[in-house]
């Protein structure tokens, strides 16, 4: 073989390698400050914002395999037609699951029971008849039901398989644990572990609070069903997620340089030890963008230093390919003395995505006063926090994810008074929940 001939056949291999990494890579990362220049001569805030897109998962070998605990509320409340439509729509499940999936049904009422033990599925008939055996009776240990659920998922707990819980409840968790604060700290333990529960609100009487703070604080999912018979799509939905994972376990760590102060993840939970930072996402489904922005403090400078901000790692394990991943990037800063430069370099996508973490925080403040009683408290605050961010929909160089939330902050409004506030403030919920985990995909509603 010549010299010629082989120098080809090298570009020809590096040209296949470069495609293969191309098709099989998981995530685009976009790192960068909310202000590439600042005034020099004085502390000023800014932002540090990292946006983490999963790439179409159409193209990839195939999806991830799963590990999924299905916990379901058999109070009496779901007598009738919700356990009807609740068994259909875990059947339904049940049959899209490979052999090679792993799978356990837990029910609760009084207590929790396991009737199917986290196995895989190598005999769907049999799980099949298990779940048209169940009645429904009792009272509403919802935390021990999601507590059973993620020992079964423990079972087969692994970093290249989606662990996740799907609890469905229609009612009040009236034994064991039952304040939002203790299911919140629930869902962060799981987190830790790689564990998310997902939360399906069935019908008016159960509790939203209960329901979004377990599923924020395990990045999961969480949805608002008021009719039983949709209860088939939204585990059609929920699977779709689960099956288009492609990336698990994203470490995100940023490490602040100099005089930098960090102060706060916008609405997450982060870990901050001086200058360094830490936070995570469970997974993130291809399709999605999600991001998180740090609030920090940038030093004094003279004008014409330009300073390094922080460096920022992220870790994840891409889905199908099994494998442990790393990206690694720094941004800098430039201090001026002229405003317009610092007008100019601002990044306007960074602002919306502070504006948008402020007016949902606001409009949770709303939601607090109208529980309290204070109605026209709650419609002064609201008709701010609408007018906030009406103004920055104006501003706006790519609107679009404001304007839907600027309706949905008018649909708060125009339903405080409303006579079925209940229904409205589930949906509300649904609504901050969504915002808080940006768990809609691109392109979704």
């Amino acid at each position: 073989m010549n010299k010629l001939t082989q120098t080809i056949l090298a570009v020809i291999a590096m040209v296949f390698f470069l495609n293969t990494n191309a098709e099989s890579k998981a995530l685009e990362f976009d790192v960068a400050l909310s202000n590439l220049s600042v005034m020099a001569g004085s502390q000023q805030k800014a932002y540090l914002n990292i946006n983490i897109t999963g790439l179409p998962s159409g193209n990839r070998v195939k999806r991830p395999q799963t590990n999924i605990a299905f916990v379901l509320d058999k109070s009496g409340s779901m007598s009738g037609i919700k356990m009807i439509q609740a068994k259909q729509a875990l059947e339904m499940a049940i049959s899209r699951l490979n052999k090679d999936d792993v799978a356990s049904l837990i029910v609760y009422d009084n207590e929790a029971r396991v009737l199917w033990s986290a196995a895989v599925m190598q005999n769907p008939t049999q799980f099949l008849n298990t779940i048209k055996s169940i009645g429904a009776d009792g009272s509403t240990a919802l935390f021990a039901g999601v507590t059973q659920g993620s020992y079964e998922i423990r079972k087969f707990l692994d970093k290249n398989k989606v662990n996740r819980v799907i609890l469905i409840s229609d009612g009040m968790a009236n034994i064991g644990p039952s304040k939002p604060h203790e299911l919140a700290e629930l869902g962060r333990a799981l987190s830790k572990q790689g564990i998310s529960v997902s939360t399906i609100g069935l019908g008016l009487g159960y509790n939203e609070d209960l329901m979004t703070q377990l599923a924020g604080h395990s990045d999961g999912n969480h949805y608002f069903v008021e009719d039983a018979d949709k209860l088939a799509s939204v585990f059609d939905s929920e699977l779709g997620d689960i099956f288009s994972v492609v990336a698990q376990d994203i470490n995100i760590n940023i490490i602040c340089k100099g005089g930098v102060k960090p102060i706060r993840i916008l609405g997450r939970d982060e870990n901050i030890v001086g200058q360094n930072i830490h936070t995570n996402f469970n997974q993130i489904y291809g399709n999605q963008q999600r991001h998180i922005t740090l609030e920090l403090l940038i030093p004094a400078g003279m004008r014409g230093e330009k300073m390094s901000v922080a460096d920022v790692s992220i870790a994840y394990n891409d889905a199908t390919m099994k494998q442990q991943l790393l990206h690694n990037n720094s941004v800098a800063v430039t201090f001026t003395d002229r405003k317009e430069v610092v007008q100019k370099d601002k990044n306007p996508l960074i602002y919306d995505n502070v504006t948008s973490f402020q007016a949902n925080e606001m409009s949770k403040q709303v939601v607090l006063l109208r529980d309290k009683g204070d109605l026209e408290g709650a419609k002064t605050l609201q008709s701010r926090n609408i007018s906030n961010l009406a103004q920055q929909v104006s501003q706006s160089k790519s609107p679009g994810k404001l304007k839907a939330q600027l309706e949905q902050e008018e649909y708060l409004l125009e339903n405080l008074d409303n006579d079925n506030w209940n229904k409205a403030r589930k949906e509300v919920r649904r609504k901050q929940h969504s915002i808080d985990t940006q768990q809609v995909k691109k392109g979704g509603n």
